[in-house]
């Protein structure tokens, strides 16, 4: 707050613009999990990188073949609008780079984006065996907003 360029440079060459997993939540990771390892050096540790972030590779010095991935997902269409629409996006392969524009990340119609929300969970857990190996993934939080607009509420009132 103090700071407000404070993640805009690298804190390791402030010459190039901060990679926010590289350069501040990987060192953070890396001492967190320093200091739990020297007391409870068994510990499960619970890898949750940015939403929709590839989780990093981490030291096998520091993750002792101890670990699950934790990481969050959230439908943000439904978030922001509060309801269940006919169309949605794969904002997951949209900000990783799977499609050549944002049409191309549209899905319209319940099955297609029942699907979609399926190949995104799939590809969270693929991170974890791509990044770390066969070690669990435990979607660390996932829902539907909490004031969401049901529906049947809307047509019965």
């Amino acid at each position: 707050m103090l700071l407000p360029a404070y993640f805009h440079k690298s804190s390791v060459d402030p010459s190039r613009q901060a990679d926010l997993v590289a350069d501040f939540w990987r060192p953070h990771w890396q001492d967190f999990a320093t200091k739990i390892r020297e007391y409870h050096p068994e510990a499960i540790h619970f890898i949750q990188p940015p939403v929709f972030a590839v989780p990093p590779a981490l030291p096998p010095s520091l993750t002792k073949n101890r670990i699950a991935t934790s990481p969050h997902y959230y439908d943000g269409l439904t978030l922001m609008t509060k309801h269940w629409n006919w169309f949605n996006a794969d904002a997951l392969g949209l900000l990783r780079g799977k499609y050549w524009t944002v049409l191309q990340a549209l899905k319209v119609g319940e099955p297609a984006i029942r699907r979609s929300l399926q190949e995104q969970l799939g590809t969270l857990q693929q991170d974890t065996k791509n990044v770390y190996g066969n070690f669990p993934t435990l979607i660390g939080e996932i829902g539907c907003p909490y004031d969401m607009v049901s529906l049947s509420w809307t047509i019965a009132n």
